[in-house]
């Protein structure tokens, strides 16, 4: 693949409690709302090297539309969300999710939670 992208060092993706999605620029030290389809179509960038054709045909394929991901992207504020990369990551499984992507919205299904296992101490003399 050609013009390969990942994302940019100054940005942190995070999925919080409830299934809140955020985007966190840390060098202007602030915090965007995501959709589980933006963040899970930057998670892929997050993991991977990948071009935006590739990312885009894939999805298309899947009949998933991809417009206002490019309309995210184009907005100035991210201008350097995604950046050039010339190390080459793994090609993430585009299809595991692919009932989730369709709305642009925050899913609420419990199948996608990944809450932290409880920790209990041990006492011990």
């Amino acid at each position: 693949m050609k013009d390969e992208l990942t994302i940019n060092q100054n940005y942190v993706l995070r999925k919080g409690l409830d299934d809140q999605y955020s985007l966190y620029n840390k060098s202007i030290q602030k915090r965007y709302e995501l959709s589980y389809k933006l963040f899970f179509i930057l998670n892929l960038f997050r993991h991977s090297s990948l071009s935006l054709g590739y990312v885009k045909e894939k999805f298309e394929n899947m009949g998933i539309n991809m417009d206002d991901f490019l309309v995210f992207l184009r907005n100035p504020e991210f201008i350097d969300l995604l950046v050039p990369t010339k190390e080459s990551f793994c090609i993430p499984d585009f299809y595991k999710d692919k009932k989730n992507l369709s709305p642009c919205v925050n899913r609420r299904d419990a199948s996608h939670k990944y809450l932290p296992p409880r920790v209990f101490p041990i006492l011990s003399q």
